[in-house]
């Protein structure tokens, strides 16, 4: 069993300046040396909204300085995107985006891939091109528990925005850190047992979405895993226990069939592990991402990968309260990906039902991240 959970890399200094990788004998992720900041937190007045975020490589090409809180536009516009199916509803959300700056912020160093430069900048002007006015930024493995760009950009894109961090036990363990992080706009905490990490038993990953579940149930954040479907139906019984909040990514990760990309249209080969994905959205704490097609297609070749329809349908009927929109920009190990001929067809999938499309984009994403 795998937990993306990385310890972190890199220590937060005043100014524009990221620190070196630690060597031997480094402060470990968590203990706060005299006049330093604790893992991922930004002190006051550090990063003025609307600054960009930088560190040491200010001189890559894709960075810039504009000033005021990255562009976001109302989504007025949005029936122009795709004029041949309903428009994306006003005010939606893209509710699965990272940034990346591995040039001003090193990821840890056993990262297993290193990404280009995408910064919150960036993402405005994408988010723009599919009409979408609000995010969360969702932590990449690539930095482990260290929050510190993804606090950054939180800051710098101003209100109506949502975060998802990664936790080391010194930060689960500090309240005073996590209301901070509140403030700005965090409202999850991420488990990653999909990508490369630490493999860990079962006990030991028990006793950490226990304690995670400890720390952030007084703020009713979510918990956010990213975890193979057919790992699910050993988790049942302790999520239900835990009573917190849990969004599965990516269409809860079903392995597909070898042989679905022939399968019949709208046939749904049962992905090991659905059953109980079903199960748990029954129980009416349990949400998911329709996001990151391209990691689960075995259609690679199909924009609109409609082998992963009849699962998406299946969940449009059983829970269509339970369901958020995310594009996965800017598909970190996909980057080039262009995911506006998906976002069309889950458009056209919710032709003449107006209700699902603006729970799918809107609704949904503002109960779950507590933006009503």
């Amino acid at each position: 069993m795998r937990l993306d959970l990385f310890i972190s890399a890199t220590s937060w200094l005043a100014g524009s300046v990221a620190s070196p990788r630690p060597s031997a004998g480094a402060v470990p992720t968590g203990a706060v040396p005299t006049g330093s900041v604790p893992t991922g937190s930004v002190p006051t007045g550090s990063v003025p909204t609307g600054s960009v975020p930088t560190g040491s490589g200010a001189t890559h090409q894709q960075r810039r300085q504009p000033q005021g809180p990255a562009p976001r536009d109302s989504c007025s516009d949005a029936s122009s995107l795709f004029p041949d199916v309903p428009a994306i509803p006003a005010g939606a959300w893209d509710s699965h985006i990272h940034v990346t700056d591995p040039d001003g912020f090193p990821p840890h160093p056993d990262a297993r891939y290193t990404p280009g430069v995408h910064t919150i900048w960036d993402n405005g002007a994408f988010e723009n091109s599919i009409h979408c006015k609000h995010v969360v930024i969702v932590q990449p493995s690539i930095y482990g528990a260290n929050n510190t760009l993804l606090i950054k950009s939180l800051e710098a894109i101003g209100s109506g925005h949502r975060a998802v961090v990664v936790l080391d036990a010194a930060a689960a363990n500090n309240p005073a850190l996590l209301r901070s992080w509140h403030g700005l706009g965090v409202r999850g905490v991420r488990v990653n047992l999909q990508s490369e990490g630490v493999v860990e038993s079962a006990e030991t990953l028990e006793r950490r979405l226990r304690q995670y579940a400890a720390a952030i149930k007084p703020l009713n954040w979510v918990l956010q895993l990213y975890t193979p479907m057919a790992l699910i139906p050993s988790l049942v019984h302790l999520l239900q226990e835990l009573d917190v909040r849990v969004v599965f990514d990516h269409l809860g990760a079903p392995a597909l069939p070898s042989n679905a990309a022939g399968s019949p249209a709208r046939t749904l080969q049962q992905p090991a592990g659905f059953e109980a994905l079903i199960h748990l959205l029954s129980k009416g704490k349990t949400w998911v991402k329709i996001s990151g097609p391209y990691r689960l297609s075995k259609k690679p070749l199909d924009p609109d990968y409609k082998d992963l329809d009849p699962i998406i349908e299946k969940l449009f009927k059983v829970a269509p309260s339970r369901l958020v929109y995310g594009s996965d920009w800017p598909h970190t190990r996909f980057e080039g990906q262009d995911i506006k001929p998906w976002t069309r067809h889950l458009l056209s999938m919710t032709r003449g039902d107006d209700v699902l499309r603006r729970k799918l984009f809107t609704d949904n994403a503002q109960e779950l991240w507590g933006a009503k």
